[in-house]
């Protein structure tokens, strides 16, 4: 999430925004036209499956045609474009074993050719490739365990060499960390609305055994996300005078009923332990989400849908894609990144 990143995501935005309008306005083949050139130029992969089931059957036989005959040319972006459309278009009679290959080939045509957005594609393909071939280390394993006897791990934190796992706590006596809950922060810096921003997680170092790492002078972490701001990324410092200041937002402008229908302002407050602390590589843990960070920052917080507390924070369609929420935290700054990531 680097200022490069933060401006194009600033104008994808607006685009976006755009079409969205258009659709409200019945001019589907405009906003269709957009969503594609926005996909074309590899802003979001997930505009390919807005733009396929915005178009009627006709559209998406000729659409995808045009797809494989430009990829089997010598332009690069096309390659791309038509790696990334395997993932949103279905490939009827193709098995994963050939998606897999077809996909690997189209992106190192696509790399050889000059198109540097493929390469962090490929890398990812390799990866997986690489985690298939050594099979499930024990913090997956563990990590993924639906066993219901056993304590559903809600937060995954990775700082200083070692990753932190949370489950809930059914005395709250001595714990002060937390998922869900009120916080009673100020927020100051870039206005946004109508809905608020939720603490999805508030951490206490007393938790952790941590003695104020690094000198920052906090006793808590407060991670807030924008459920209801589709796409949200929130950048914001943490003051002394508990006062969050949002220096970076997209979108600024909350979405009725987004993610569902009457989503709350804030989940019920649930008490986390500390259930098990696992010393391990960064590459360990980044290796079981997808898409994670290639560096870490100074404590890294994955945050996947509960299943257990009886709440949801997502709709079914999202948690079924395996959306994760990423906080960032980059203590001598004293500041915080929220955003979403999918697997």
């Amino acid at each position: 999430m680097d200022e490069a990143y933060h401006e194009r995501m600033q104008a994808f935005y607006s685009r976006y925004e755009e079409a969205h309008k258009l659709l409200e306005a019945g001019e589907q083949q405009q906003a269709l036209a957009l969503m594609r050139a926005l996909a074309e130029e590899g802003f979001s992969p997930p505009l390919f499956d807005l733009a396929w089931h915005a178009a009627d059957e006709t559209e998406q036989a000729a659409w995808r045609a045009e797809l494989e005959l430009r990829a089997n040319g010598p332009d690069p972006l096309a390659k791309f474009f038509m790696c990334m459309a395997f993932d949103f278009i279905p490939c009827y009679g193709l098995g994963l074993d050939v998606i897999h290959m077809r996909k690997r080939k189209y992106l190192e045509e696509a790399v050889s050719l000059g198109y540097e957005g493929a390469q962090s594609w490929l890398d990812e393909l390799i990866r997986m490739e690489a985690r298939q071939r050594r099979g499930p280390s024990p913090y997956e394993l563990e990590c993924f365990d639906s066993d219901p006897t056993k304590p559903e791990r809600l937060v995954h934190i990775y700082y200083d060499g070692a990753c932190y796992m949370f489950a809930q706590q059914t005395d709250a006596t001595g714990h002060a960390s937390m998922f869900g809950g009120e916080h009673d922060y100020r927020l100051d810096g870039i206005p946004h609305g109508p809905a608020p921003l939720q603490q999805v997680v508030r951490l206490s170092q007393k938790d952790f055994g941590w003695s104020n790492p690094d000198g920052l002078p906090l006793s808590e972490l407060p991670m807030l996300y924008g459920f209801s701001y589709d796409g949200s990324y929130v950048e914001y410092t943490i003051g002394n005078d508990r006062v969050l200041t949002v220096e970076r937002m997209h979108p600024t402008k909350s979405l009725a009923s987004w993610p569902y229908e009457n989503f709350p302002k804030s989940f019920p407050a649930v008490s986390l332990t500390l259930i098990e602390r696992r010393s391990m590589s960064y590459e360990e843990f980044s290796d079981q989400w997808l898409n994670a960070p290639a560096t870490p920052p100074d404590i890294l917080v994955m945050v996947p849908p509960p299943e257990r507390l009886g709440f949801s924070i997502w709709d079914a369609e999202t948690v079924s894609a395996g959306v994760v929420i990423v906080f960032e935290c980059r203590l001598q700054e004293r500041r915080i990144r929220a955003y979403s990531i999918c697997d």
